[in-house]
């Protein structure tokens, strides 16, 4: 079993890299799981974006790293607003907020609504650095 199966919305997280992990493991935190119940809920997300392709979007990949950023998942709320949630190795900059536990209960998760165009363009600079 995996943890998307957990969940109770096993046909978002299954599209995410957290879902993928056996739920059997030693990274199994039930706290995790009703988190990202809540998190559904409370931000009325309807969909995922597939997980981040290396080869389509490598822009995107080498900035959020460079930032400390990593398992970057990018969600549609039911109004159309498009929003990154990843967890964080370092400080974040003003325009993240920190919201409940998604990866790991150690490790700070944070979100912020972007628009596509925001996000690409942000990534490119970043990237060319």
């Amino acid at each position: 079993m995996r943890f998307y199966e957990c969940t109770d919305y096993p046909e978002i997280y299954k599209k995410v890299y957290w879902g993928n992990f056996d739920a059997d493991s030693v990274f199994r935190e039930d706290e995790m799981i009703t988190n990202r119940n809540n998190f559904i809920k409370m931000y009325n997300i309807k969909n995922v974006r597939e997980q981040y392709k290396l080869d389509e979007y490598s822009w995107e990949k080498c900035a959020l790293r460079k930032q400390g950023l990593d398992h970057i998942e990018l969600y549609s709320t039911k109004d159309g607003r498009k929003m990154q949630v990843c967890s964080q190795n370092q400080e974040v900059s003003d325009d993240w907020e920190e919201i409940c536990a998604m990866y790991n209960s150690q490790i700070g998760t944070y979100m912020r609504y972007v628009t596509m165009k925001q996000v690409r363009e942000e990534h490119r600079k970043k990237c060319q650095r």
